[in-house]
Formats: structure tokens, C-alpha cells, sequence
């Protein structure tokens, strides 16, 4: 089953794309962070729920998290960290490598909260 084995594979990939985002975080390459955390969250998602991988926005995810009533702030913080991707990537928003760490853990946080919680 094609759709098993996407959502399976998706906590990996984004293992992987974290490990990668980690690594320009250090090089404090805020442009390829950013890109990097994006295209992540956008192939987690695009396995975890069988979508295209074009999802670009937070918008394409928003019926999704309102149909399973995740609460806990998820959605808040999902919106935020795509905001501050596009930002950076679109309007060369500046941004502090304390920020960045900031938007690196709260993207683990974002995975891990739909590894737990979406079944």
C-alpha cells in the first residue's frame, strides 16, 4: 500500500531534512535554513497525509487540522513557522541565529506533535 508506506517513510525524511536544516543552522546560512526547514515540513506533510508534494502553504493544511479538532496550539505554531520560511525565503526577512534555533526546534516540535497525535 503506497499511502502505508509514505506515512511511514515521512518521519524519516524529515529526520533527514532536520539533520540538513541543523547544519546550515550552524553555518548560520539563514537563506538555505529556511529552505531547507520548508521543503521539510512540506514533504512531511505531503507523506504523512498522501498529498502532492506541492503543498506550499499552511492554507492547504489548515482543513486538515481542523477536521481531526487538533488543538493545543498546533495550528498557531504551523502558521508561524511557514510565515517565517516565506519571509526569509521571499522578502529576505532578516533573522538571528537565536531565532532561527527558535524555528528549528519549534519545526521538531510541529513533526513530533503529529507523530504523536495523528494516527
Amino acid at each position: 500500500d503506497q499511502k502505508l508506506a509514505r506515512r511511514l517513510q515521512a518521519p524519516r525524511q524529515a529526520r533527514k531534512g532536520l539533520s540538513q536544516a541543523e547544519q546550515y543552522l550552524q553555518q548560520e546560512n539563514q537563506k538555505l535554513f529556511y529552505d531547507t526547514l520548508f521543503k521539510t515540513l512540506q514533504h512531511y506533510f505531503a507523506s504523512k497525509f498522501h498529498l502532492t508534494t506541492g503543498i506550499g502553504s499552511f492554507q492547504a493544511l489548515e482543513s486538515l487540522i481542523v477536521s481531526r479538532k487538533l488543538n493545543s496550539g498546533i495550528s498557531e505554531k504551523l502558521k508561524r513557522i511557514f510565515e517565517e520560511c516565506e519571509h526569509v525565503r521571499y522578502a529576505s526577512w532578516p533573522s538571528d541565529p537565536a531565532e532561527m534555533k527558535a524555528n528549528y526546534e519549534l519545526t521538531q516540535e510541529i513533526i513530533d506533535f503529529f507523530e504523536r497525535n495523528w494516527k
